[in-house]
């Protein structure tokens, strides 16, 4: 599973990985939709997340618009989804190619 839906009071969530899914396109991480039952239309763009972990800053200059893989690494490395609780997601990243940066995010 690369994504799941959480209802916590009056919001619902989206929380993925960087994977494509449906109009969700491949590269966008963490919070993919985001509405309030009052609202119910989406805080962001449908087909990218809202909230997500896009970059890795170490000051090389390999940082740059021509080598935008690297500057996107988070986008591009691939990520593990976990569903903890009905209220709880994780998604870990390991080592990436590049920066070797592991990382796990939670919301």
């Amino acid at each position: 599973m690369a994504h799941a839906t959480f209802q916590v009071g009056d919001l619902t969530a989206v929380i993925g990985d960087n994977t494509a899914s449906g109009e969700h396109r491949a590269g966008y991480n963490g919070v993919w939709s985001l509405v309030h039952k009052a609202e119910p239309t989406n805080l962001f763009v449908p087909t990218v997340a809202g909230l997500n972990f896009e970059h890795i800053f170490d000051g090389d200059k390999r940082d740059s618009d021509e080598n935008r893989k690297i500057f996107f690494e988070p986008r591009n490395a691939p990520m593990e989804f976990k569903r903890l609780s009905d209220q709880e997601a994780e998604l870990h990243q390991p080592p990436t190619p590049t920066s070797h940066l592991e990382s796990w995010t939670r919301f």
